[in-house]
């Protein structure tokens, strides 16, 4: 029962990992497109929290919601 974080702009994203039933947390950076669909195939979220560079890209953002049956939601603010 995980929750993913996904942060990032062109081909560098850093994406987090929350377990809810335990509160483990598990952080990581990829650098492709495809690194980032296979690292959260990991997991298998129940729902995916993008920035809102990263909601920008249709492409992904449908991908993402295609593939993994998540919920899809853009972060309502950025955390600097």
């Amino acid at each position: 029962n995980f929750l993913c974080a996904v942060y990032g702009e062109e081909k560098n994203y850093g994406v987090a990992f929350s377990d809810l039933t335990t509160g483990e947390v598990f952080v990581t950076n990829v650098h492709e497109r495809q690194r980032l669909i296979d690292e959260i195939a990991r997991y298998s979220p129940t729902e995916i929290v993008l920035s809102c560079e990263v909601f920008k890209n249709t492409k992904l953002r449908d991908e993402l919601r295609y593939r993994f049956s998540s919920a899809v939601e853009m972060m309502k603010t950025e955390i600097l």
